[in-house]
């Protein structure tokens, strides 16, 4: 009999044994490790596009989460990310990182971005034009004209400029400029001039324009635009970005000239040789 609660004592401590060696062997090289020291900074553009560079950084992290504070979520493993806000106007988010180490432990940290989005910068989206459907005078609440000869504009041209219905009309959809060789007001040419000044403005966008020019000697047609800040800082301070030019003597030749201070004339860029 005692004999057998020896024995029976004996593999009980082996069991036991077994057991907490088994126990203490299952948590070894499983450190559980979560990111520190996050920090996150935006880089808003400053074009008013709406565009943001985020960078955050953490040890021992490997991807980041980004929740932008306008219902967008994105998650990435750079240290880097370029988002771009939509909503027009000046609005203020708070936007929060959360980034993650290998063993799924996280650290969160968020910031405020303060985003202006500029109601002209949505692509694809028509916000001014001019078909010219109706017949008769341009439409006069899109544009203006220069009258005169204002001493040659700068070019030394010949022509006086007017808005009379012999130099300028929209016909069958077409707005037609005419210079004439005539006697006007003391000069021997006429032409039209005309401008959307204090009629329509834009920061940012695309331009398209159809139109046929003339084949003539002596002809300066030019599509441009001006600073509509001309009247209070003048050119070339308000900066000129001309669209499009052709000399008369040049017909196969079209020109593309910005203007700006320090730079007069401005860098002429030959675009299209026909």
């Amino acid at each position: 009999m005692s004999n057998l609660r020896i024995l029976v004592f004996f593999f009980t401590l082996l069991t036991l044994a077994a057991s907490c060696k088994k126990s203490s062997s299952s948590g070894s090289g499983n450190i559980q490790v979560a990111p520190t020291n996050l920090l996150v900074a935006a880089a808003v553009s400053p074009d008013s596009s709406g565009i943001v560079l985020f960078t955050s950084t953490a040890n021992n992290a490997i991807s980041y989460s980004y929740d932008f504070g306008d219902g967008k979520k994105k998650t990435t493993s750079n240290d880097t990310l370029t988002y771009k806000y939509s909503s027009i106007g000046t609005n203020t988010y708070i936007v929060t990182v959360t980034a993650y180490s290998a063993s799924g432990l996280s650290a969160q940290k968020s910031i405020q971005v303060t985003v202006n989005v500029a109601s002209t910068y949505i692509y694809n989206t028509l916000f001014w034009s001019d078909e010219f459907n109706t017949s008769g005078a341009p439409d006069s609440t899109k544009w203006g004209y220069d009258i005169g000869n204002n001493s040659g504009w700068g070019n030394s041209e010949l022509e006086y400029y007017t808005s009379r219905p012999q130099n300028v009309i929209v016909q069958n959809g077409i707005l037609k400029i005419y210079a004439l060789k005539e006697s006007y007001n003391g000069f021997n040419y006429t032409s039209t001039r005309m401008l959307t000044l204090n009629k329509f403005s834009f920061t940012y966008g695309r331009v398209d324009i159809s139109a046929q020019l003339p084949a003539s000697i002596g002809t300066w047609p030019a599509l441009w635009m001006l600073g509509s800040n001309i009247g209070s800082v003048g050119w070339p301070a308000c900066g000129e970005m001309d669209i499009m030019e052709q000399v008369g003597r040049q017909l196969n030749t079209i020109y593309g000239t910005l203007h700006y201070v320090g730079n007069n004339p401005g860098s002429t860029t030959i675009i299209s040789n026909a």
